[in-house]
Parts: structure tokens; C-alpha cells; sequence
């Protein structure tokens, strides 16, 4: 993924909390509750103290190309998630990244995001899922955690939650199969003269010595399958 992350206006260290080394298991996904742009909203905790609040990234609207900002250092505490009252045995502040989505308010109060801060928000979430081994079940929304209604569009409409998280199993999926394509597949088919072609379990072992999962075996050689048929 190439993703572009802005750094130029890191977030003021009065409001957040310096740390040397964090155990980081869980993606808070938020909304910023306002309409101003990710570039706005890095500059202002760049610029403000006293807030008592921040956030690892903004994801920016459809008019900045979703550009993603990086306003706290991964390895620093941001405080994004914590409250009074918690609803969720583990995910705290210390444990966790916080992304922020901009958004956008319609004529009836709702709020709403433009689809390229989603899909951009869903890489940034897949890049950091594959940086720090974070499971599908460890992405969750502030409401989890502390019952906020923050992604207020996600939690408003739960089916929109949930079509974002298969966005990103799907993702996930997809640079699996392509990783397993480029160590194995696309080789194997590069290599035809040398009757190269890997076309079972263990043969797949013997290359990269271990076995694929069943779901992924399959589905490799079905687009195997495809490429040869096409050649």
C-alpha cells in the first residue's frame, strides 16, 4: 500500500502522553463531530494546549483526496478512547491507535463521510492491522468502548459498520492472495518451460515450507486456473 501520511504538524505534547514502548492491540475508529478538514484539524492540535484530547490520525475529506495526517506518534499514548464509564473489558487509550474520519453534516443534522475517507480510512486500518498483527475482532468503533455515539454514522447505521469491516477482510484477503501469487503463483507460471507449475498442497509446502490454508489454496489455483486459460 502506498499510502500518503502527512507528519508536518504533529500534535502539541500537552495533549497526549510520551511513551518509550506500547503493547498495541486494538484500532479505535472515531469521527471528528465537525466539519473541518483533516489539515484543520492536525493543525489545531498542533496548535492549541489544554484540549485533553487527540487522536494517532486524521482521514481527510474527498476535497483533500482523504489525505491522511499522522497527529501523534504511534508508539505515544493519544487520548482518544478513554472515559468515566467503560464498556469494553481491554481496549483503553494505552493499548490502542486512534483514527479519525472527517465528516460532513446534511440538511437534517446527520452526519455522513465521503466514500474516499472511508476507503482511505479502511487502508490506513489494514496498514496498521498487518504492522502490529491486530485481529479483525480488535477494530472497533469509541462506542464500544465508552458507549459515545462516535463514528456517529456507523453508529447510527450499524450496517454501514459492518460493510466497513468486511471492506477490510476482503482487503486483507486480497494482499494475502496476492503475496501468495507473487511468492509462489506468478512464478510457477513464469517458469512454465521448466514444468514449474505448483499444483497441490505439497508442493506448496516444498516451496515455502509450510501449507497454505485451505481457503486460500483454492482459491490460488482457481485464478491460476484463470491466467493459464487466458494464455
Amino acid at each position: 500500500m502506498g499510502l500518503s501520511i502527512n507528519t508536518s504538524y504533529p500534535c502539541n505534547s500537552d495533549n497526549y502522553a510520551k511513551c518509550t514502548s506500547r503493547d498495541i492491540k486494538y484500532i479505535v475508529i472515531h469521527y471528528v463531530g465537525a466539519t473541518g478538514s483533516a489539515l484543520e484539524n492536525a493543525k489545531y492540535f498542533n496548535s492549541h494546549i489544554g484540549t485533553q484530547a487527540s487522536a494517532h490520525y486524521f482521514v481527510g475529506h474527498a476535497s483533500e483526496n482523504a489525505q491522511i495526517y499522522q497527529s501523534v506518534k504511534n508508539i505515544n499514548r493519544a487520548w482518544h478512547c478513554g472515559g468515566t464509564t467503560y464498556y469494553h473489558d481491554t481496549c483503553r487509550n494505552a493499548n490502542s491507535i486512534g483514527i479519525e474520519m472527517c465528516c460532513h453534516k446534511d440538511a437534517y443534522g446527520n452526519w455522513y463521510f465521503d466514500d474516499e475517507t472511508v476507503n482511505v480510512a479502511i487502508e490506513l486500518t489494514i496498514l496498521l492491522m498487518k504492522q502490529y498483527n491486530i485481529g479483525i475482532d480488535n477494530i472497533l468503533m469509541h462506542w464500544h468502548i465508552t458507549h459515545k455515539s462516535c463514528p456517529d454514522p456507523f453508529v447510527k447505521n450499524p450496517n454501514a459498520w459492518k460493510d466497513f469491516k468486511n471492506k477490510i477482510k476482503k482487503g486483507l484477503v486480497d494482499m494475502a492472495i496476492e503475496k501468495w501469487m507473487e511468492d509462489v503463483g506468478i512464478k510457477a507460471l513464469d517458469n512454465l518451460s521448466k514444468k514449474d507449475i505448483i499444483n497441490n498442497a505439497e508442493d506448496w509446502k516444498k516451496k515455502l515450507d509450510q501449507y497454505p490454508q485451505n481457503w486460500l489454496f483454492f482459491e490460488m489455483l482457481n485464478r491460476l486456473t484463470n491466467r493459464i486459460d487466458q494464455r
